[in-house]
């Protein structure tokens, strides 16, 4: 501390104003200008460290730090010697030169090592013309960053291309590696198709698009296949849902991510298998169809003629087996006089420019037999319309044929027979007007004479000659009811139809209004049901329903009371009408004579009539083309059941017939 104190105070000594002689302006210059070289001094170690710190790349920067150094000690001798003008510190200004004076040695020592490294450093041309230089090379490096900035945009752009091009393929496509078999890439359809997202699809392999027991035959073609071609086979494979589907799938060889891969495309052809299937199905159940038809000969043939199928229909007509018959031409099958016309040409010629040829005529039997043939060839052509060759059906028609005859010799039988029958009804007209207007005048006659007996000589005959009188005219009366009931059965049997349609519910209220005005004392009740109705002969309809409700107002007059009814009931979905009562009735064992003329199952005193009333009505029935039957109990009345043909099962023209 005591060396410290001798530094900073030196009594013995005197400051140096003492030599200036303390003048004023002397001191003031030595100040001004020490205190300015040391501010200047003390700036350009300030420069220099802010230049070295800015420039850390700097070669010999250290060099700059011990010029600084060297500076600063200098600066420090010129602000000693301002300090000494006042105070004698002369020790401190020696230690502050000898610190000056080390820093300015090593700094030269320094300096002088460090000038060949500084020789060594490039002129400002050389750095100018490196400068140059770089600066070109910095033109060209831009250019280039620009053109491979242009080839990298160039390149995004085909590569997003080609990722719209792979995802815009409408089939699924994936590249698989080959090795591994992992799927590396997948497009959009195959995301929609399989059911998978992109991110599932890339963490899956072949394998598990394959249903678990097709994997060891992929694995066996895979191992079969050459590393360097493509493939295309049929698969199976399963979709997300676990849906099975059936598809093509072509593979070709690819480069992905430097490995050997393979590009898969798969079509979905499940609907076409399904297709292909029910085609084949179609073929073979065709195949046995056609191969099994016995009644026809179905055989295709060429463009030329000859025959390339054969049935079993074929054989079984014609007598020649497949193998005998196939390439052949079809010729063989006419009688040599059409063969010698030309006649298999010209229908092939006819068939393929009208779409169709159809004929009956004669054809050979490989005996030599001939039969009668129907014939229909059909032309058979492609998509295009392009003609591919013929189809023939032919059947043997021998026996319709002659069947044919044989009906066309009856109807002409029939026709003369026919003609033979109108003179006969002609002949019964005129006989019908004959016995009617013959018959008629004896019994007026006899009716008329009896009556006058007596009304002439009633006090002459005793009573017994009255009652015989009486009988005398009651059966002269009958005989001519008898004669009215045949004539009403000729006209009913012989009158012309005409065909329309009828109210039978009115038609049957009007019969029973009549018949209830004939006998006002009676107490019937009739039911006759609403809405029956008919297509029919008005005239002759009105004379069965009349006949058929008077035979029941007839077996009903013993009772107090009666019912009768008309309706209609379903038999078999057939329309059914009836006519029931509860009159006397008769036995079932005896109905199949009930409609014949003439018969009758009640004494005529019980029940008066000629039996010829349901006979009359069979004949109206069965001209409708229907049906009528009768069932009953003795004593409990009868149900007389009727149909008619109705104009939409036959038409009411065919009706309309004399």
């Amino acid at each position: 501390m005591a060396f410290i104190s001798s530094l900073l105070t030196s009594p013995e000594f005197m400051p140096h104003g003492f030599c200036y002689l303390w003048d004023r302006d002397l001191i003031w210059l030595h100040v001004v200008s020490d205190v300015l070289i040391a501010l200047a001094y003390f700036s350009i170690p300030l420069t220099l460290v802010y230049f070295v710190r800015k420039k850390r790349d700097l070669p010999f920067h250290w060099m700059f730090l011990m010029f600084g150094l060297f500076i600063v000690a200098c600066g420090s001798t010129h602000v000693i010697e301002v300090w000494n003008l006042w105070h004698a510190d002369y020790w401190l200004a020696g230690i502050v030169k000898l610190i000056t004076a080390i820093a300015s040695i090593i700094t030269a020592i320094l300096l002088f090592q460090l000038v060949p490294k500084a020789l060594a450093l490039p002129s400002p041309d050389v750095l100018k013309e490196a400068n140059q230089k770089l600066m070109d090379r910095t033109e060209e490096l831009a250019r280039a960053n620009a053109e491979l900035a242009s080839a990298n945009s160039a390149l995004l752009r085909s590569r997003e291309q080609q990722r719209s091009f792979f995802d815009a393929i409408p089939y699924p496509v994936w590249v698989f590696d080959w090795e591994t078999l992992a799927i590396k890439d997948v497009n959009q359809s195959a995301i929609a198709s399989y059911g998978y997202s992109r991110k599932e699809f890339l963490l899956l392999t072949i394998k598990d698009l394959r249903p678990s027991e097709d994997v060891p035959a992929l694995l066996e073609h895979i191992r079969n296949s050459p590393n360097a071609a493509g493939t295309t086979g049929i698969w199976r494979h399963r979709k997300k849902d676990g849906a099975i589907i059936d598809v093509e799938v072509t593979t070709g060889v690819v480069q992905f991510d430097h490995r050997d891969a393979r590009l898969a495309i798969a079509a979905n052809i499940t609907q076409r298998k399904q297709m292909e299937e029910a085609l084949r199905e179609s073929d073979e159940k065709l195949r046995l169809l056609v191969g099994g038809v016995q009644e026809y000969a179905i055989l295709m043939l060429d463009l030329e003629g000859r025959v390339t199928t054969w049935n079993e229909g074929a054989e079984r007509i014609k007598g020649y087996r497949a193998e005998e018959i196939i390439g052949q031409h079809f010729s063989k099958f006419y009688t040599p006089e059409a063969a010698a016309l030309g006649k298999p040409a010209l229908e092939l010629k006819k068939a393929a420019e009208q779409g169709r040829f159809e004929e009956e005529g004669w054809r050979v039997r490989k005996d030599g037999s001939r039969f009668w043939a129907s014939v229909v060839v059909t032309p058979l052509r492609d998509r295009t319309g392009q003609l591919r060759g013929f189809a023939k059906v032919t059947r043997d028609i021998t026996e319709r044929k002659r069947i044919e005859e044989q009906l066309e010799r009856q109807r002409s039988e029939l026709t003369r027979s026919n003609t033979e029958l109108i003179a006969a009804n002609k002949e019964l007209e005129a006989f019908s007007y004959s016995v009617s207007h013959d018959l008629r005048a004896p019994l007026r006659s006899i009716d008329g004479f009896s009556l006058a007996l007596l009304e002439d000589y009633e006090e002459k005959l005793d009573a017994e000659g009255k009652d015989n009188l009486h009988r005398v005219r009651a059966a002269t009366q009958r005989m001519g009811v008898l004669i009215d009931d045949l004539l009403d059965l000729s006209r009913v049997t012989r009158a012309g139809m005409k065909v329309q349609k009828v109210d039978l519910s009115a038609m049957g209220r009007a019969v029973a209004a009549e018949l209830k005005n004939s006998q006002p004392g009676r107490r019937t009740e009739f039911h006759i049901q609403e809405g029956l109705e008919a297509h029919a002969d008005s005239n002759l309809m009105r004379i069965a329903l009349e006949n058929l409700l008077e035979n029941a107002w007839k077996f009903t007059s013993k009772r107090e009371s009666a019912r009768i009814e008309f309706g209609q009931t379903n038999n078999n979905g057939s329309r059914v009408y009836f006519v029931r009562d509860d009159g006397a009735g008769f036995d079932s064992a005896r109905a199949t004579r009930l409609f014949g003329a003439f018969q009758r199952f009640h004494d005529k005193n019980d029940f008066p009539g000629t039996g010829v009333g349901l006979a009359t009505v069979q004949r109206i029935i069965q001209r409708h083309g229907g049906r009528i039957w009768a069932e009953s109990v003795p004593g409990k009345g009868a149900t007389f059941y009727f149909t008619l043909l109705d104009a939409s099962e036959r038409g009411a023209e065919s009706w309309q017939t004399k």
